[in-house]
């Protein structure tokens, strides 16, 4: 990948990404780690690394989305590095246009929830195959780019970030707390 990402131009840090030939094809990830950042940022570039945010916080994040009444649902899960869970969070919002923006939602609050919660590094999971590859490939999706231009700034204040995909039934937990918020619209 040798494409700068715009939106994170006037950011502190620029993100790093990891298409190791190593990992599984659809675990990209994406680090923002100082000493190479200053690298990348002089060359105006993106600089491929093959560490992971190993040793983080992780986070499971998942949308519910019902199209005929354009009601989402977003779950996630956060956890420290033994694998305690810091935080559960369910919510819903009206007026949701599609399961990626559903997802992308999601990926915003939980971010600000591991923000509040002080962490610095973070592993983020998702099942959303175009939300992880959009991140970690520095493409704009024009159906979710404010959403996604919050995602890539909040995603600066830690450091590493790493962002996976991952199976759905792997995110079966995010999964059950994005569809309880749902759930709540539907009453």
């Amino acid at each position: 990948m040798r494409k700068k990402l715009g939106s994170l131009s006037r950011a502190r840090q620029d993100l790093l990404i990891d298409k190791s030939g190593s990992m599984n094809p659809l675990d990209h990830t994406l680090l923002n780690q100082e000493a190479n950042a200053k690298k990348s940022k002089q060359k105006g570039k993106i600089t491929t690394v093959s560490n992971r945010a190993l040793n983080s916080p992780s986070c499971w994040i998942d949308g519910a989305w019902q199209e005929n009444s354009r009601l989402g649902g977003m779950g996630s899960i956060i956890k420290n590095e033994e694998g305690n869970v810091l935080l559960r969070g369910s919510s819903n919002r009206t007026h949701v246009r599609s399961a990626l923006l559903a997802e992308a939602l999601a990926l915003r609050e939980a971010l600000m929830n591991a923000k509040e919660l002080k962490l610095t590094s973070l592993h983020v999971f998702s099942d959303s195959q175009v939300l992880i590859s959009a991140l970690c490939e520095g493409r704009d999706v024009n159906e979710i780019a404010g959403i996604f231009t919050d995602v890539r700034n909040l995603a600066t204040l830690f450091c590493p970030v790493s962002f996976s995909f991952i199976p759905r039934l792997e995110n079966s937990q995010a999964d059950s707390l994005a569809r309880s918020g749902l759930a709540r619209l539907l009453l």
